[in-house]
């Protein structure tokens, strides 16, 4: 993958193409993943820049869901695109943090351009996992990883590390501002209002995460099942 600027060149080097209705990852998908995921936690903290160029270019739609669905079967793939969309979908609030939005170094108008982007990205995402066929992967692989194994993998406990986060990640997004809940602040503790929390909860507890978390909480490696930290 060719950094252009420190950033790498999704645009040029693609991690695979959508052709009638299958995915098609690219001979460098694996490499373009491990370093977008190697990079995006080390980028510039008050530009952004790698993460608002895949959310520019739409990854998510274009690349890391249909990942998901097509290559599920190749675990490297399936892990790196799963770390990312962790990362991906992170609070804007750990995006940006008051200590920022206070600095000379950021201008008041380039802060609130920056949180419109995060913040429609994580509307879009969080949409995005009301399809059944996304909600219906993580849980699978969760239920596949976990239920009726005596003892999970080192991988595979990183695995199921990051398949929760990105379920707590998604849960915690913003739902997208309607007539019923434009005050939204980012707490869905209270999800009277919010149809879209409502409908992912059910589908996900219809789907046995219920029972997926109940195991997780008495299994004897619960302590490196929720060991990450974001």
């Amino acid at each position: 993958m060719t950094p252009t600027m420190g950033i790498p060149c999704v645009s040029f080097v693609p991690l695979g193409i959508l052709y009638e209705n299958r995915y098609f990852i690219s001979d460098e998908c694996l490499t373009c993943l491990t370093e977008i995921n190697a990079r995006i936690n080390c980028e510039d903290p008050i530009t952004r820049p790698l993460r608002r160029t895949l959310i520019f270019f739409d990854v998510l739609h274009k690349d890391l869901f249909p990942i998901l669905i097509h290559i599920k079967k190749n675990p490297r793939i399936f892990r790196s695109t799963i770390k990312l969309l962790v990362w991906m979908t992170i609070p804007v609030s750990c995006l940006i943090s008051a200590q920022q939005e206070k600095s000379r170094q950021s201008s008041s108008a380039n802060i609130n351009f920056m949180k419109n982007e995060f913040t429609q990205f994580l509307y879009n995402a969080k949409e995005t996992f009301l399809y059944l066929k996304i909600t219906r992967i993580v849980l699978e692989h969760l239920n596949s990883l976990t239920l009726n194994q005596p003892l999970i993998s080192k991988d595979d406990c990183e695995l199921v590390s990051y398949l929760l986060l990105l379920i707590r990640n998604i849960l915690h997004a913003p739902e997208r501002p309607t007539s019923k809940n434009t005050d939204y602040d980012g707490d869905c503790g209270n999800t009277s209002d919010y149809p879209q929390q409502r409908q992912l909860l059910g589908v996900l507890f219809a789907q046995g995460f219920g029972q997926i978390l109940i195991h997780l909480l008495s299994c004897s490696q619960k302590v490196i099942l929720f060991d990450k930290n974001l």
